[in-house]
């Protein structure tokens, strides 16, 4: 484990190393709430 101060942590690369797992393991937001925050605030879909 670092014992440095996070401060003094360059913080582009301090979590480098844990992109992988964040990214395979985030959950991903519910279809029916992008839906209603974007039809909320009059977005619509430009696939």
């Amino acid at each position: 484990m670092d014992t440095a101060p996070l401060h003094t942590l360059k913080p582009l690369s301090r979590f480098s190393d844990r992109a992988v797992d964040y990214a395979k393991y985030r959950p991903s937001y519910p279809e029916a709430a992008i839906a209603l925050l974007s039809g909320g605030l009059g977005l619509q879909n430009h696939d």
